[in-house]
């Protein structure tokens, strides 16, 4: 058994519910070990939770154009995509001091009984401008 192609599998689900909003989405591998077949079957239980849409993008310290552009990586309204907040944290950077990080302007909060996240990115006193 090749346990680090096992976590790879199971990042690589955890990674597809999260462009899908699951952002609380668990996995658990069961394995049955059949000693004398010389198979192991692996079961991964699911539990997916809820699905998360985006309630709010404010972004503070850019002006309205730069502003705009970040904007447009993630929209109100539409199911939240972990893949999308790491590219608009990655095109963050160009905004930064070369000394700040992008996950240090941002704020991220989920409300589980909305199924929903809010995200303010804080330019204020770290961009390069």
């Amino acid at each position: 058994m090749n346990v680090s192609k096992i976590r790879d599998g199971l990042e690589g689900i955890s990674k597809l519910y999260g462009r899908l909003g699951y952002v609380a989405m668990n996995s658990e591998p069961d394995t049955t070990v059949d000693e004398k077949q010389h198979v192991i079957d692996l079961l991964v239980r699911i539990e997916e939770g809820k699905q998360y849409r985006l309630k709010r993008v404010e972004i503070l310290g850019l002006d309205t154009k730069n502003a705009a552009s970040l904007e447009s990586f993630l929209q109100a309204g539409q199911v939240f995509n972990r893949d999308s907040m790491g590219k608009l944290l990655e095109e963050s950077k160009s905004f930064l001091r070369a000394d700040v990080y992008p996950d240090r302007i941002a704020r991220i909060s989920r409300n589980a009984a909305e199924g929903t996240i809010g995200i303010v990115l804080d330019f204020r006193g770290c961009s390069q401008m």
